[in-house]
């Protein structure tokens, strides 16, 4: 958004100025780890203090932030698998309501739902976005009008357990 801004002194000379608001961008969610204890890196950017979010449908307890880049949060223990679903659902919104999820592999969450933590068991997974990949942004400018404007992406996603070889 562009705001035309025109100044008058008392005198009557004036100046005028444009102003460009430019709202903070969405968050992205480029990797979740999850740690033993039901804790879950999210690694992105753009987020707010205080973000929030849920895992399919249930809401995450924000334990630590670092910045807009990554966050720690708690898997609340009443949390359950949906049933007969190959994925969960993780969403993340900035407190301006711009919100970004993804779809995790089921299999990330069944051995730590199996395994006791307390059994001193490494079950850290992680799971990476096809967002990291690398991107080519296109945008197309006529008379100083942008027509259209958007990214293409080499899309694959990347899910590792300590015990894939």
């Amino acid at each position: 958004m562009t705001l035309a801004l025109r100044l008058v002194n008392t005198d009557g000379q004036s100046t005028t100025a444009s102003l460009r608001i430019e709202r903070r961008p969405p968050p992205t969610i480029l990797t979740v780890t999850l740690q033993s204890g039901g804790r879950l890196l999210v690694r992105g950017g753009n987020f707010s203090q205080g973000i929030f979010s849920t895992l399919a449908r249930s809401v995450l307890t924000l334990v630590s932030q670092d910045g807009d880049t990554q966050f720690t949060a708690q898997i609340p223990s009443s949390f359950r698998l949906p049933a007969n679903s190959p994925t969960v659902s993780l969403t993340i919104q900035n407190s301006d309501g711009r919100s970004h999820g993804v779809l995790l592999p089921r299999s990330m969450f069944e051995a730590e739902m199996a395994t006791s933590s307390a059994n001193g068991v490494n079950t850290e997974r992680t799971w990476e976005s096809a967002s990291a990949a690398p991107t080519m942004e296109i945008a197309d400018v006529v008379a100083g009008k942008q027509l259209y404007h958007f990214k293409l992406m080499i899309v694959h996603e990347q899910y590792s357990s300590p015990n894939q070889g």
